[in-house]
C-alpha cells in the first residue's frame, strides 16, 4: 500500500504531500490521523522554517 502522506525535506523546507490521486486527494480518517502526526513531528523540528 502506498502511503497517502508523503513528508519530504529540503534544507528548512518540508513539503506535505497527498498521495491520492485516484480519489483526487480526498482525505479519508487514517490520511486526517497521518496529517496530525506528520504535522507535530514538523512543529518539534527546529531545523523547519
Amino acid at each position: 500500500m502506498t502511503d497517502t502522506i508523503l513528508l519530504s525535506r529540503d534544507g528548512y523546507i518540508a513539503t506535505v504531500t497527498l498521495n491520492r490521486p485516484e480519489k483526487l486527494n480526498a482525505m479519508t480518517k487514517p490520511m486526517w490521523v497521518r496529517l496530525g502526526e506528520v504535522l507535530v513531528e514538523l512543529s518539534g523540528d527546529e531545523d523547519v522554517r
